[in-house]
């Protein structure tokens, strides 16, 4: 028997569940899970800053940033809760 699936509900329930939610003073920042993401494989290969403001928005990234958020915060964020490596290395 087929298994059928909501992909509206997926979807939310994945940015539910899996999203990285970063709490800055009154603003709050999400970031996708990778499973959600357009290609990981080309996150991992850009720079840590172009990387990072792709996943937090660049909408979002002044902000961001303004609140005392880093490229840095955001890799080491990314690179803890989903277990991938992206971006440069701290020594590059």
């Amino acid at each position: 028997m087929p298994h059928h699936v909501n992909l509206y509900e997926f979807i939310a329930r994945q940015v539910e569940e899996e999203s990285i939610v970063i709490t800055a003073g009154d603003r709050t920042f999400t970031i996708p899970p990778p499973m959600l993401w357009d290609d990981p494989e080309a996150l991992r290969e850009m720079g840590n800053e172009e990387a990072a403001r792709l996943l937090i928005g660049e909408d979002n990234w002044a902000a961001f940033t303004a609140a005392g958020g880093t490229a840095s915060m955001v890799v080491h964020l990314v690179t803890h809760r989903a277990e991938l490596p992206m971006g440069e290395s701290p020594a590059s």
